[in-house]
């Protein structure tokens, strides 16, 4: 009889929808400075599709990649590949209320003997660095590429460059390829028509690549606004470009500030500090001395961007001494992501192995000072991601209805990759210990900020 209640009890549990995952509730469960696993409920590459475009499709997440944190229906949307890594361009996308990873597309066909696609309704599989965003007012998916499949260039077309390409995830299905009817690796495949090229409908002119670039989002005045630090033939010297979307219209493309010369950012990942109004990018390469290049978006000038030229900041920690943003080991400066904390106002970098977090300092005119406070936290549980492959770039982002942190794991057995939470500290440093730097952070971070009122 027991057995008999037992079988009973088991069907009866096989029968019942799946438990929804709580991330609040897993971030409330969870010690500050802490990570937490959140997938797991299936594999990503159990939605990996049959037949696959050519190359390794690990790559999505290994080969110089992001990802973008949909807000509106708390999921992870996973695009890319490129170059020589992989051709497919299908969009994952992992639910963080169901916990299991889905696919949005089918991959594209490519054109024979071409790095084109069949319709030029999708864009080419690329490398993304961290130029994928979710765009809310919008509520699309943007990427802005960087080496695209076999040519290592932008997005392109027969008609010349393409892109920015945005994905709608109302229009996600399985089993249907993103571009057009017929499109697909199978004859007869359905399309979503899920994807558009921005090209065509832009104002201004795009950055002459987006290897290398960084990007940081912030709404203006209703609209979604993305910063892009984007370089010319690997300088050293990247330009702020400010893009705005205008879906009903033409997109606003405006270049507004340029690099210090005392400067160097050939690789690195970039945030936008909503408090101050600043745009913050890693800033690495050639020895230099800087570890951050810091743009004031109060002072953008499309007429003049020489106007607007990067802060230079140094990192230091407690003792005075040098916070180098590229540790020995960690290969590059695509090994560390940074993101704003927009309830301490404070920022956290992630290299795969440490947290650090970061105190800007701030001049009485509001601008940055050239010296910030840099901390590294402990973990304080015995599980944690790691992030080796290509680097971090924009496998690190900062979830604000959450007030917590989003990172992928490098790629694991099986070809399997995790998503994970990292919950911050609430508390923020005394001045007295920020005092001990010795010199540089006169004005603490809040003291003499000034808000912006440019934000809606």
């Amino acid at each position: 009889m027991r057995r008999i209640i037992a079988i009973l009890a088991l069907l009866a549990s096989a029968l019942l929808p799946a438990r929804a995952l709580d991330l609040a509730a897993v971030l409330n469960s969870m010690p500050e400075g802490g990570w937490a696993r959140v997938s797991g409920a299936n594999t990503w590459p159990s939605q990996w599709p049959s037949p696959r475009a050519a190359g390794d499709p690990a790559a999505v997440v290994y080969a110089w990649s992001s990802f973008a944190w949909d807000s509106q229906r708390s999921q992870l949307m996973l695009w890319g590949g490129g170059h020589a890594n992989y051709a497919g361009n299908e969009m994952y996308l992992w639910s963080g209320t169901s916990g299991l990873w889905s696919r949005g597309t089918l991959p594209s066909a490519y054109q024979s003997g071409t790095s084109l696609i069949v319709g030029n309704g999708a864009p080419q599989s690329s490398h993304t660095y961290d130029n994928s965003l979710y765009l809310p007012i919008s509520d699309r998916y943007v990427t802005f590429g960087g080496a695209a499949w076999n040519s290592g260039g932008n997005f392109d077309s027969a008609a010349g460059r393409e892109g920015p390409w945005l994905w709608n995830p109302a229009l996600a299905n399985p089993n249907r390829v993103g571009g057009q009817d017929g499109t697909g690796l199978v004859g007869g495949s359905l399309g979503s028509n899920s994807w558009q090229s921005r090209r065509g409908s832009i104002t201004g002119t795009l950055p002459p690549t987006f290897v290398e670039a960084a990007t940081g989002y912030r709404s203006e005045g209703g609209k979604d606004v993305v910063y892009i630090a984007g370089d010319t033939g690997a300088s050293g010297f990247p330009s702020l470009y400010r893009y705005e979307f205008n879906l009903g219209g033409n997109d606003v493309v405006q270049k507004v500030g340029v690099m210090s010369s005392s400067t160097n950012a050939y690789e690195g990942t970039a945030t936008v500090d909503t408090q101050r109004g600043w745009f913050v990018r890693t800033a690495w390469g050639g020895g230099v001395s800087n570890d951050l290049a810091v743009w004031d978006l109060d002072l953008n000038n499309a007429g003049n961007p020489a106007a607007n030229t990067s802060f230079s900041v140094r990192l230091r920690r407690a003792d005075g001494s040098d916070y180098n943003i590229v540790q020995p080991g960690t290969g590059s400066g695509h090994s560390t992501g940074i993101e704003f904390d927009q309830q301490s106002g404070l920022y956290y970098l992630w290299n795969g192995s440490t947290i650090v977090r970061l105190t800007p300092g701030i001049n009485l005119d509001g601008t940055p000072t050239s010296e910030w406070l840099a901390e590294p936290i402990p973990y304080t549980t015995p599980t944690w991601p790691t992030s080796l492959g290509q680097g971090i770039l924009g496998k690190w982002q900062y979830l604000p209805e959450l007030g917590a942190f989003a990172a992928l794991s490098t790629v694991e057995s099986g070809g399997d990759t995790g998503v994970w939470l990292y919950k911050p500290l609430a508390a923020v440093p005394e001045p007295a210990t920020v005092i001990q730097l010795a010199a540089g952070l006169a004005v603490l971070a809040g003291v003499a900020a000034r808000r912006r009122i440019k934000e809606s």
